[in-house]
């Protein structure tokens, strides 16, 4: 399909925490770790439905890539998936 990965600013502001806590603690690994991150998050164009229904947020789905939890939108209408927020899954979700 031929979906666009639109990120929101509080996505960019998740990913950015992220990278600098990563870089941080993992050095070596961050690089791998975030590029199958975005590869997880890319896939949805071609699989929007892989995350499962949230239970937070309606019209919300959540997709793992442990640790951490990809809330997003699909906007079929826009033929877009928003990302919403990536969030550490031991977090308090940010719908709580």
């Amino acid at each position: 399909m031929d979906r666009q990965i639109f990120f929101t600013n509080a996505a960019l502001t998740d990913l950015e925490a992220i990278l600098e806590w990563s870089l941080t603690k993992h050095t070596a690994t961050t690089p791998i770790f975030l590029g199958s991150l975005m590869v997880h998050i890319y896939q949805l164009r071609d699989y929007p439905f892989a995350g499962g229904e949230s239970d937070r947020r309606t019209g919300t789905r959540t997709l793992i890539h442990s640790p951490f939890l990809i809330y997003y939108r699909i906007r079929p209408k826009l033929r877009r998936i928003d990302i919403l927020h990536v969030w550490h899954g031991r977090r308090r979700s940010p719908y709580s």
